[in-house]
């Protein structure tokens, strides 16, 4: 036994013993390639949560392994079930690397029928060319158990296959081989979603194409005769052992453009389409609405409209259905011109066996969030927004009016997103958030989306002085008026734009006083997670106080009344308890849900939320205008507010609540307010003043925030198991330029910006410590590293649950 083998055992002894991991499943010890997966039990897939002790071979010892390529091909034999089953694989290397760690939780073992992908994989061997030398390979691989255990090499694999295979018949094997194993992949997850067989239309003026015709590397390997159309209608099946239902769509395609062309969005539109077989199916008129995706050839023949130009009809009609362009054409302009007109995918037609899995990968990209939305209402809702919000970029955040700030548009957005999928998921996975409730979980999805939607401003609220602060409570009047122009799913009528006069009207008081039903309306929800994402939104009592304490402003919108005072203030839990009684297990959800993700908005400090040199020139100039702007609005302001003292007081105010707090601004220094609250009858009537000159510091000290922002190339989210993270921010900046730059914020002493990514008190921590009530139980440890593009560490921290 050597070192690595003993190291391995005593590792596999650890976990089995010391830590007690059972998972109701196995610790598994394996030395790579000697053992192979085996989850088959009777022609059922029984994958047991299992803890695999790898032993890493070093790539070096030629003994062992001829080269990495030789090595990977073996160790892959788990990869198939480690990326389909990932939340019950898990795996730890030996020698340990904490990046190859994943300890899976305790699962409920489901087994899988593998009756349809049987009979699926039986009916395309039949296709093959039964005396080719080719398929002396593939006929290896014709028993399901077998190919099971070795299908992880193929579809791992792929790019080193996809280099090596061209012009070889080895290589031609290994790239059938490898879509069989994706087509394999795309089964399993369909198995394991547990739904009805999709539905799917197929656009195309010829799907009886041969397969040999399509790319000439099937020659030896499928029959000369088989067809397009056929394969497909292998998957297609209808028993309950089906995994689509197809239907042609193959002529017609100018009136088809013309008619799509006159419905309204998401309008019903039924067309003829041949089900299931070209050869044996039947015509029947189909609701396009009924469909789960559509495939649509991009060329449809002579005289009529390319498949691009349908596609991007579709995504404009129905953005709840994906569209994938299908072509023989490997061109790149083309497949580019394809995505940027809207196709979610371009699937080549000698690629069709791997549709089901290209389906299942559009989905995870999307946001494998979605995966948790059982309730297919829901989910397609948000898919289609999503799709929708993609391709036109600028229609949540036209109008935005803090627009020369940091960016608060789509890309910001969308960075949320994929940032809440990487912390979100994973501790769904492990069961240590449970959002089996549908309403909230997609009522917090679509507030990542929406959230920021208060830039714009309302009638009340127009100047950026008002909108930066309010902008939460602005998002969620928004919602509230017009769910309809948000693509909300549900409608509440409670609200009625039409009715209510919103200028007169707070909507915290109107949701707090709300009596006419027991819970919270979708609409509401996505409301409030929006209206409490910012810091200045108490949450609680206790943050409350702590506000008060840190003198930071509350606006005057969470008051009752618009009067200050502690019996006043709204905070997120009074409206919860108030609207939602006898349920402490959902408000603990939605408080958790808001505070997780304002740390996640709130860390979201890349590059692209302020440009390149040239828009930063072009926005400081923008700045310094408006700082010049709202310096006469705030003299204008106190000359209002002092009109009644007399001419030599009224100087005095001037002088020392315009003209010395102006100077402090331009300086850069902390402006904090003594403003006597008898100053005047109504002390109300200073918020403006307040918030006009805490605007006007704030953007003072934007340019510091652009050298900020510029200095985080990006960043990465990395689960590490046992609610475990880590945050890399990776800069391209040298160390020495990052800790001459310098970064103002108000009510805070100046740091460096290497102080303020990765130094003793960086944002990062800070965000974590102020989250640190509501992450209990959820996030054990994060570790924080600035990285450069070489990979060199500047600088590490760490955050731990309980610890100062």
């Amino acid at each position: 036994m050597n070192e690595r083998e003993e190291i391995q055992n005593s590792i596999t002894r650890y976990f089995k013993y010391v830590r007690g991991w059972r998972g109701g499943g196995i610790v598994k010890r394996i030395k790579f390639p000697e053992e192979d997966p085996d989850f088959l039990d009777n022609k059922e897939l029984i994958v047991i949560p299992t803890l695999i002790v790898g032993a890493e071979p070093d790539f070096r010892l030629k003994d062992e392994y001829e080269d990495i390529e030789d090595y990977l091909k073996k160790i892959s034999k788990w990869k198939l079930f480690h990326e389909l089953f990932r939340e019950y694989i898990g795996y730890v290397s030996c020698p340990f690397k904490p990046e190859l760690m994943w300890i899976p939780k305790k699962y409920k073992v489901e087994p899988k029928d593998l009756r349809g992908i049987n009979d699926l994989m039986d009916k395309i061997w039949i296709f093959l060319e039964e005396n080719s030398e080719k398929n002396k390979e593939v006929n290896k691989f014709k028993a399901l158990n077998t190919f099971l255990k070795e299908a992880g090499k193929f579809f791992s694999a792929e790019d080193l296959i996809e280099k090596g295979a061209i012009g070889h018949a080895a290589g031609d094997v290994a790239r059938f081989l490898h879509q069989m194993a994706n087509l394999l992949a795309g089964c399993i997850l369909f198995l394991k979603e547990g739904s009805q067989r999709k539905k799917v239309l197929l656009i195309d003026n010829n799907p009886e194409r041969k397969m040999v015709e399509i790319d000439t590397r099937f020659k030896e390997i499928l029959l000369d005769n088989v067809q397009l159309n056929q394969i497909i209608e292998c998957m297609n099946g209808f028993s309950i052992n089906g995994f689509i239902e197809i239907y042609y769509y193959t002529k017609g395609f100018s009136s088809l453009y013309q008619k799509l062309n006159k419905v309204e969005e998401e309008e019903d539109f039924e067309i003829k389409v041949i089900k299931g077989s070209l050869e044996r199916g039947t015509e029947e008129n189909k609701n396009i609405k009924d469909f789960d995706f559509i495939l649509v050839d991009i060329y449809l023949g002579e005289d009529e409209p390319n498949g691009i130009e349908l596609i991007k009809l579709l995504t404009a009609k129905y953005p709840n259905i994906p569209s994938f362009a299908l072509s023989v054409s490997d061109d790149f302009s083309i497949m580019k011109g394809a995505i940027k007109e809207g196709a979610d995918y371009y699937i080549l037609k000698n690629q069709i066996f791997s549709l089901l899995y290209v389906y299942y990968t559009y989905l995870k990209e999307i946001g494998e969030i979605l995966e948790f939305l059982k309730d297919e209402k829901y989910k397609k809702n948000l898919l289609g927004n999503i799709r929708y919000w993609s391709f036109k970029k600028d229609l949540l955040w036209f109008g935005d009016k803090c627009y020369h700030m940091i960016d608060h548009s789509f890309k910001h957005t969308l960075d949320d997103w994929k940032n809440m999928n990487k912390i979100l998921v994973p501790l769904l996975k492990e069961k240590l958030i449970d959002l089996d409730d549908e309403k909230l979980l997609y009522s917090f999805c679509m507030a990542v989306w929406l959230h920021d939607i208060g830039h714009k401003g309302t009638d009340v609220h127009g100047e950026p002085h008002l909108i930066r602060d309010n902008h939460g409570y602005i998002a969620g009047e928004l919602i509230l008026r017009y769910p309809e122009l948000f693509r909300i799913k549900e409608k509440d009528d409670y609200y009625n734009h039409n009715s209510i006069d919103f200028s007169k009207v707070s909507i915290l008081e109107m949701m707090f006083n709300r009596d006419d039903r027991n819970d919270l309306s979708i609409t509401e929800m996505i409301a409030l997670f929006s209206i409490y994402h910012k810091s200045n939104a108490p949450v609680d009592w206790k943050e409350y106080k702590k506000l008060l304490r840190d003198k930071k402003s509350i606006p005057l919108e969470y008051y009752k009344g618009g009067e200050k005072n502690e019996e006043n203030i709204l905070t997120l839990e009074k409206i919860l308890k108030k609207r939602v009684k006898d349920k402490d297990e959902f408000i603990k959800k939605f408080l958790r849900l808001t505070i997780l993700f304002r740390f996640i908005d709130a860390i979201n400090i890349r590059r692209i939320r302020v440009g390149d040199i040239t828009e930063k020139a072009l926005k400081t100039t923008l700045i310094e205008n408006d700082k010049e702007y709202q310096f006469r609005k705030l003299e204008k302001e106190i000359k209002r507010l002092t009109r009644d003292y007399p001419p030599a007081e009224q100087a005095l105010f001037v002088k020392i609540f315009f003209q010395d707090i102006k100077e402090k601004i331009k300086s850069g220094e902390f402006i904090e307010l003594g403003l006597p609250k008898d100053l005047l009858k109504d002390p109300q009537e200073l918020e403006n003043y307040e918030s006009l000159v805490d605007y006007a510091s704030y953007i003072s000290f934007q340019k510091t925030h652009f050298d900020l922002h510029s200095s985080v190339k990006d960043i990465n989210f990395i689960y590490k198991g046992n609610r475990s993270f880590e945050i890399v921010l990776i800069t391209d900046k040298e160390k020495e330029k990052l800790e001459k730059s310098k970064v103002i914020e108000r009510g805070k002493p100046i740091q460096s910006v290497y102080e303020r990514l990765i130094g003793e008190n960086c944002y990062i921590l800070s965000e974590l410590k102020g989250a640190e009530d509501y992450l209990k139980d959820l996030i054990k440890s994060v570790t924080i590293k600035l990285v450069n593009e070489r990979g060199e560490v500047y600088g590490e921290r760490r955050w731990q649950e309980g610890k100062k």
